[in-house]
């Protein structure tokens, strides 16, 4: 009885040790548990805080980095902007976050096409860095820790696992594009405009890129003005080689696009569009449009130039479609396909003949002269979307890509 009892209080004595070993590893692992929550917790923190940062701090750079006053590359403004809004906001222990401006990348921001199965896009830093057709991205970074300007995040219980601190980086991309959207307001000339005249043979190079920009298939107006420029555009609706425009009733589904839906467009106040939007088109000489056209543009058009009195000027955008006219497509504004909006570009018309020509006279604008950017900005009001191609036209807020 007596051995008996020796080995269950044996038992119960290696019953116990187990258990309080047991309790001692779920301490330590419950313990360990907290100090990784609490740390994740931190970590979260700051890095929500540092990208907000960073974000703020890219959308400043981008809304810097051209000066538009003389239309250039301005990297110091941008630099001093993203440092202003760094040192402005804060992550978790830093009151400040330190902008390394000598690691900002500025280049030209390219959209992913998700025909090619992309899904990011990518800034292409290897363009002219004093070009501001192309400037039109800023990446910026930040970090907490990694040697950088910002010390690292100091661990809470995390010490326990040997972790004294915390390392974290974000990176932001503002985006400083060109207009690729339009009010109903704006959109009431029924033309589209062929990018490949605008562009060049693969529409890559937008009209306002070149210095002095050559208008598309040049003529003269044929009243001369003793101020402002007499070498204009002659949009032809004819499919020819010439060909600059095409007649669209600036609607994504109706095909038709016959005379009655052209001149709706000019009577009723327009149509607003995007460049996710296709539209389709037409040619041909349209005479009845040109004469519905012709009233639009006495009505609401300026006496702007000497020495004809009358009007004389009338600002609208256009939207500008894919090629109509390149070696491999040449559709010259048919019917059977919409043809998808690449950009908007800001027109001047000068001269609505109808006899014998069936020509519609005007000017590009591009902000390359005081008085052509005045014209932009008072009466070329576009929707601030920045997906368009380059026509001249910048929005005015950048936003966030990447």
């Amino acid at each position: 009885m007596e051995a008996l009892e020796q080995r269950q209080t044996q038992q119960h004595r290696r019953t116990r040790g187990t258990s309080m070993l047991t309790t001692l590893f779920a301490l330590g692992a419950l313990l360990a548990a907290a100090a990784f929550a609490m740390d994740a917790g931190s970590i979260w923190l700051a890095r929500t805080q540092l990208q907000a940062a960073v974000d703020a701090a890219a959308l400043a750079a981008a809304q810097e980095m051209i000066d538009l006053d003389s239309q250039t590359v301005d990297k110091p403004s941008a630099q001093a902007a993203a440092f202003t809004l760094g040192m402005a906001n804060g992550a978790f222990h830093a009151a400040s976050i330190g902008i390394d401006v000598s690691r900002m990348e500025f280049g030209q921001w390219n959209f992913p096409d998700p025909t090619l199965g992309e899904t990011k896009g990518t800034l292409d830093t290897s363009v002219d860095q004093d070009d501001p057709n192309v400037i039109t991205g800023v990446r910026v970074y930040a970090d907490l820790g990694m040697g950088g300007f910002n010390s690292p995040i100091p661990a809470l219980l995390g010490r326990v696992l040997g972790n004294d601190t915390y390392d974290i980086a974000a990176q932001a991309t503002g985006f400083l594009g060109f207009e690729g959207g339009a009010l109903a307001k704006q959109l009431v000339i029924p033309i589209a405009v062929d990018c490949c005249k605008m562009g060049g043979s693969s529409c890559t190079k937008g009209y306002c890129a070149d210095e002095e920009p050559q208008p598309p298939n040049p003529c003269s107006l044929e009243f001369p003005q003793t101020e402002g420029e007499n070498t204009v555009s002659c949009i032809i609706s004819q499919p020819t080689a010439d060909q600059v425009g095409c007649w669209t009733e600036l609607s994504t589904t109706d095909q038709a696009t016959n005379t009655s839906g052209i001149r709706d467009v000019i009577q009723g106040g327009g149509v607003e569009l995007s460049t996710d939007d296709s539209i389709y088109v037409t040619n041909g000489t349209n005479a009845a449009v040109l004469d519905t056209l012709k009233d639009k543009f006495d009505a609401e058009g300026k006496d702007r130039y000497e020495p004809i009195e009358g009007t004389d000027s009338w600002v609208r955008a256009l939207p500008v479609v894919e090629c109509q006219s390149h070696e491999l497509k040449l559709d010259h504004c048919a019917k059977s396909t919409p043809k998808r909006v690449v950009g908007f570009i800001c027109f001047e018309m000068r001269e609505v003949k109808k006899t014998p020509e069936h020509v519609v006279r005007g000017r590009f604008l591009c902000p390359n002269n005081d008085f052509d950017r005045e014209l932009i900005e008072t009466e070329c009001d576009l929707a601030d979307d920045g997906s368009g191609l380059n026509f001249g036209i910048r929005v005015s807020k950048p936003v966030l890509v990447d």
